[in-house]
């Protein structure tokens, strides 16, 4: 499956998306589905979502800003961080597009090129939010 998604089996209240490959809107869809099925383990409560992009630099065709923004605000009530995890500088920038496009709801999202990156800005976040 090009998308795989799950709580981070070494991180508290953590869910990462893994993508791979030519991955679809379709699956990208079905992931969040997962997402917000886990999250009924623990309802009310915060969680982060690190999107790893670093095993592939592809993004479908299509509304990509729109459609992140929709998922995206089904998340806002949890009020954690998405902290996308890409070197690509086209992935990138389609997160600070999104943010100037949606700019109220999106203020959550972040980029890192490093796992410790993106784990240093969800701690940072947490301990600003408590």
């Amino acid at each position: 499956m090009p998308i795989q998604v799950d709580w981070d089996p070494n991180l508290p209240a953590i869910i990462t998306y893994l993508l791979e490959g030519q991955w679809t809107w379709a699956e990208f869809f079905k992931a969040s589905e997962q997402e917000f099925e886990l999250v009924t383990a623990i309802p009310g409560q915060r969680y982060d979502v690190i999107a790893n992009f670093t095993r592939t630099n592809h993004v479908p065709g299509g509304a990509a800003v729109s459609h992140v923004n929709r998922i995206n605000q089904q998340r806002q009530q949890f009020g954690g961080l998405v902290v996308v995890l890409t070197s690509n500088q086209f992935i990138a920038s389609l997160v600070k597009i999104g943010q100037k496009v949606y700019p109220i709801g999106n203020d959550n999202f972040r980029t890192a090129k490093t796992l410790e990156e993106a784990l240093t800005l969800i701690t940072n976040h947490r301990s600003l939010t408590s």
